[in-house]
């Protein structure tokens, strides 16, 4: 932890944080982003905008995404929307990231 103090004058910790990032969990972090905001998966997203969105995600809730394994269940239509965002995010990232598709 590194001692900042804000414009302010509060004095804060910074705390920096790593992830492994894979291609499940960056595609999961698009997908709660796009669904939670009720919107397919973008025709155009960039680089920059997916990582962005990346960041904000395992700042939240981590790699293992907002929604637990099985919580769509319960809700067919909704797993259908879900699944609907979720298979274009991963072939977005599979394009955009030769690094992991190859996984």
């Amino acid at each position: 932890m590194e001692k900042y103090k804000l414009k302010s004058g509060e004095n804060i910790f910074v705390v920096r944080v790593e992830h492994n990032v894979s291609l499940r969990v960056f595609a999961v972090a698009l997908t709660d982003t796009f669904y939670n905001n009720g919107e397919d998966f973008p025709e155009r997203l960039t680089k920059k905008e997916a990582e962005k969105i990346l960041r904000r995600s395992m700042f939240r809730y981590g790699c293992q995404g907002q929604f637990e394994d099985g919580y769509f269940e319960a809700s067919f239509e909704e797993s259908e929307k879900y699944s609907k965002i979720l298979n274009p995010a991963f072939e977005w990232v599979k394009e955009k990231y030769e690094w992991l598709r190859d996984s």
